[in-house]
């Protein structure tokens, strides 16, 4: 190693600090410092009281409406999932007089499935530009998104138990 004093200072080359290897006890406590910087109190406060509480007694919290499209899409996706688990009926546009219960269930579970599918990808990815950006980044299309809206503002009235 390769030293140049001048005066009472010792100067390292770049190489030479590039290289050098932290030690065991300086990784340990970088791992530590780490951990203990994301508990901090005021995120602690925010996670465990003050989103929970929001959420309590309006609804939503601080956090949920940052970002409030991916939120709701997520939402909407969770309880279409339901529905078809849950569910005792169809309702509107599902029911009609052709078909037995059983038959407009099953139609009704296939079209839940799709189109949460759907509500989930538009949680996660957003909207995509265009089928470029889409098969690279995910997101639906305008058209698609258009469609899912339609779709959900025809079968509202009908997400009941």
């Amino acid at each position: 190693m390769e030293t140049k004093s001048t005066m009472n200072t010792v100067s390292i080359s770049w190489e030479e600090l590039k290289n050098i290897r932290p030690s065991r006890a300086r990784k340990t406590i970088n791992s530590v410092s780490r951990f203990f910087n994301k508990l901090k109190p005021a995120r602690l406060f925010n996670k465990f009281i003050k989103y929970p509480y929001q959420r309590l007694t309006r609804g939503f919290s601080d956090q949920d409406a940052w970002n409030g499209d991916s939120y709701l899409a997520g939402q909407i996706a969770g309880l279409l999932r339901w529905h078809i688990k849950n569910s005792h009926g169809v309702g509107h546009p599902y029911a009609n007089r052709e078909s037995t219960v059983d038959e407009a269930a099953y139609f009704r579970d296939l079209d839940y499935e799709k189109y949460a599918k759907m509500f989930d990808e538009l949680s996660r990815n957003g909207l995509a530009i265009n089928k470029k950006w889409q098969k690279d980044y995910g997101g639906l299309t305008e058209k698609q998104y258009k469609d899912t809206m339609r779709w959900f503002a025809n079968i509202y009235p009908g997400l009941w138990d």
